[in-house]
């Protein structure tokens, strides 16, 4: 009886140990630098990476948001990519961000992750301008990926910053705002200077009617960001996946809010409705704009537990 009892006890402390929750940061050396991820989640859940947009801007403060109801079902790791967040702070790249920089990180990335976690693929979710990581990775090392979740993401875009361009100033028209068809009037696609990537944004998030409330900080932030950034981003929206990427070998979810015009979702849907894959899935939120990853977040999450993971298991 005793016996069997301390069997009991011993089953049940190597199970609760095994599924007991992961919690922390950790640091990595990926493409020459130290680069700084978090570890949320069930241990012995499928393995899923999420790749933050921007580029250059942390989705580390929003984990909770985006991630707590996934948490139980899955292992989430965030990473500030090079350039970002707490990696930035750890320390700089030697040199200027390239796309195919970005790319490789990720994919060494990915890599380092399934030899910590003993695992053969995982999930990868980007959201942005991570889906233009994920979408590389996907087409040259599919055999690594689960599947690949993209959010508002980056197909032809280009066209989709013209459109949105063009949208704007009909928007300003109609409402008789001369000080938008001014600055709109000074934008060029691709993007020539920081003030021209502002004044684009800043009128679109007007438009969305979420105008932005320091115009002063926001225009400062453009100008710091775009001495990094705006190099690889004129390389990532001069691509376009209908012509250079039709086929997947992975299975493929798009996530589109309906009035995204920043990564335009029409264009995204088109996209979907061409693209070769195992398995594809759309979950269109018709009222959601471009951050539809925080406006959506619980809804995404359900989506991702109960309709991508659970025939994983």
């Amino acid at each position: 009886m005793k016996y069997a009892l301390l069997t009991l006890l011993l089953s049940f402390h190597v199970a609760a140990h095994a599924q007991s929750p992961l919690d922390y940061y950790d640091t990595l050396r990926i493409g020459g630098i130290r680069q700084v991820i978090s570890v949320k989640g069930n241990a012995d859940g499928p393995l899923l990476l999420f790749l933050h947009g921007g580029p250059g801007e942390s989705r580390m403060p929003q984990a909770e948001t985006i991630s707590r109801e996934l948490q139980p079902h899955a292992l989430i790791v965030m990473w500030d990519q090079r350039e970002t967040g707490k990696t930035l702070a750890l320390n700089r790249a030697p040199l200027p961000v390239t796309l195919q920089q970005a790319e490789q990180d990720t994919y060494e990335l990915v890599q380092a992750l399934l030899q910590r976690f003993k695992r053969q693929k995982l999930y990868l979710m980007g959201e942005s301008w991570g889906t233009v990581l994920g979408f590389h990775v996907a087409a040259t090392h599919p055999e690594l990926l689960q599947g690949l979740l993209v959010v508002c993401p980056v197909i032809n875009q280009e066209p989709s910053e013209k459109m949105a361009l063009e949208k704007m100033k009909t928007w300003a028209k109609e409402n008789k705002n001369t000080l938008a068809l001014r600055e709109l009037s000074a934008v060029r696609i691709p993007f020539a200077n920081s003030d021209q990537l502002y004044y684009s944004r800043k009128w679109m998030h007007a438009m969305d009617g979420q105008p932005y409330s320091d115009t002063t900080m926001v225009r400062s932030y453009f100008a710091t960001w775009s001495q990094t950034w705006l190099p690889p981003w004129n390389e990532a929206a001069a691509q376009n996946l209908l012509t250079s990427l039709p086929r997947l070998r992975c299975p493929v979810y798009f996530f589109l809010g309906g009035k995204d015009y920043q990564t335009n979702a029409q264009i995204a849907k088109s996209y979907y409705q061409k693209l070769i894959a195992p398995r594809k899935q759309l979950y269109w939120f018709k009222d959601a704009t471009h951050m539809v990853m925080i406006t959506e977040a619980d809804s995404i999450q359900k989506i991702i537990r109960d309709k991508i993971l659970q025939p994983a298991r």
